[in-house]
């Protein structure tokens, strides 16, 4: 559906080449049929009622416009969600793009954060020692090295598996937990419902929304672990 601004240059362009680029280019490349049609054509008429006529279309334009904009509904009006996901120990800082209500764009960064101190996390890897490996049959010649997510922080030591295709997961969960949010209708966890959910008194930032989010959802994997 085009919106408002499409529609306001698309009449702004047509309007353009009715009162500017057919006569500019008749008179151009045509100046023996343009003085003829000037002989039937009551110019009187156009030339006191054209500068009118344009300023009541840019008038209807602009109120057009303006309308619309009173119209648009406090969730049409949000651009941006900040969200969080965690799984498998890892937390995923995510941003999601709106346009009038409609998602245009998810990304999730590529970087592995704590959940438990918000630290960017490190690859690392180690190897059993011979104790552990023997007699358990995970542990062959060639399956002795683990690879691991650490915490370098001091202090928290927090260890999460590294495996591939996580930051994959981690996107499509964002991506379907955002087509949640802006594609329900009257549900306890759509748009508009969280944004009446915050105080009158508080700023919508958004990284509210998505905490208001996790708190209806209540899922382990709608998580707030990304944000300091």
């Amino acid at each position: 559906m085009m919106n408002r601004s499409t529609a306001i240059s698309l009449l702004s362009l047509l309007v353009t080449v009715f009162l500017i680029g057919i006569p500019t280019a008749a008179t151009t490349l045509y100046p023996s049929f343009f003085e003829s049609v000037l002989g039937w054509l009551p110019l009187d008429f156009i030339f006191t009622w054209m500068p009118q006529f344009g300023i009541l279309l840019f008038g209807f334009l602009i109120g057009w416009y303006l309308r619309g904009e009173f119209e648009t509904t406090d969730a049409e009006r949000v651009d941006v969600i900040e969200g969080c996901i965690e799984k498998d120990d890892i937390a995923w800082k995510a941003k999601a793009k709106l346009s009038r209500g409609d998602l245009v764009d998810t990304d999730v960064e590529y970087k592995q954060i704590c959940p438990n101190c918000q630290t960017p996390m490190k690859d690392e890897k180690y190897t059993p020692s011979r104790g552990r490996q023997q007699g358990n049959p995970r542990y062959g010649s060639s399956n002795t090295t683990r690879y691991i997510w650490k915490c370098p922080s001091s202090g928290c030591g927090h260890v999460a598996t590294r495996n591939s295709g996580q930051h994959d997961e981690a996107e499509n969960l964002f991506e379907r937990h955002i087509g949640r949010i802006v594609e329900s209708n009257e549900k306890e966890y759509s748009l508009q419902t969280l944004l009446n959910r915050i105080g009158e008194d508080e700023d919508v930032t958004p990284r509210r929304i998505w905490e208001e989010y996790a708190e209806v959802v209540d899922d382990e994997q709608v998580s707030t672990n990304c944000f300091h």
